[in-house]
């Protein structure tokens, strides 16, 4: 068993750094135009530079809020699960994210253009394709992993401490704020972090809602085009041009944040072991 786990590991990291060479190889007509902070730091402009930058900004602007929006709403419905008496009712309700979980992301973005453009574009104006209309649908999105986690998380705690706290008095908020919150905090960071990923990978609602407009954001107002819509956007185009070599540096860019996430969650898993 153990030599089948070291072989399974091996090829699994093999596939990972084939990836990223592959990634690489078809990044080098690209980034020989000006180098990799050239592409990472400068704007997109066809035949004269192919920045990456409004796309990295704008993949930032729509995953923190998304996942910042997803933490709270996740924090709030798993507590209030926790705090329920009845079992079976937290078991049905579990079973409800976890369908919701499973719904494709189109779906999600069919409603957001039906419910959530039409009033942000009463709300603020503009043709309500934009970061707030994309962060609140994929708010929407990652809500469900984030409340499934959150619910694992809190079944982690010993019961005992809930005992305690009600022989000392203390009510259902006491235990929630002053035991439960601080004892699961890292777990919880590893939750935000695993929200923000999945908001960051996130394809159909950027290319649906966002607006896709190749531009530096400057307020949620504005649209944006994300590196998963750039990808999608570009795919089918001109093999040999520059435009479709950019699909390749910006899936090198979003592979290297998968990778850094990755060891931020293990360093924050191994110092909560510790």
């Amino acid at each position: 068993m153990k030599k089948t786990l070291f072989i399974l590991t091996i090829i699994s990291s093999l596939i990972v750094v084939f990836i990223f060479l592959f990634l690489g190889y078809f990044s080098l007509p690209l980034l020989k135009t000006g180098g990799l902070f050239h592409i990472i730091t400068s704007n997109w402009n066809p035949d004269i530079s192919y920045g990456l930058a409004p796309m990295i900004i704008g993949s930032l602007s729509i995953a923190v809020p998304a996942a910042i929006l997803a933490f709270f709403y996740s924090i709030s419905i798993a507590l209030n699960i926790e705090s329920l008496k009845n079992t079976k009712i937290q078991n049905i309700l579990a079973r409800f994210f976890n369908l919701l979980s499973s719904i494709p992301t189109v779906v999600y973005g069919f409603l957001g253009l039906i419910f959530f453009v039409p009033f942000i574009r009463n709300f603020s104006g503009g043709s309500g394709m934009n970061i707030l209309s994309a962060s609140l649908v994929l708010s929407l999105v990652i809500t469900p992993t984030m409340v499934l986690f959150f619910i694992d998380t809190f079944k982690n705690v010993p019961k005992s401490y809930k005992t305690i706290v009600n022989s000392l008095g203390g009510d259902t908020i006491d235990y929630q704020m002053k035991i439960l919150l601080p004892y699961t905090f890292k777990s919880l960071s590893i939750g935000f972090i695993m929200g923000f990923s999945r908001a960051i990978g996130d394809t159909m609602i950027a290319l649906m809602i966002s607006g896709n407009s190749i531009m530096i954001p400057h307020s949620l107002n504005d649209s944006a085009r994300t590196l998963t819509s750039h990808i999608a956007l570009l795919f089918g185009g001109d093999f040999e041009s520059m435009e479709f070599k950019s699909i390749f540096a910006s899936g090198l860019i979003l592979f290297s944040i998968s990778i850094c996430i990755l060891f931020l969650i293990h360093f924050l898993r191994n110092s909560y072991a510790k």
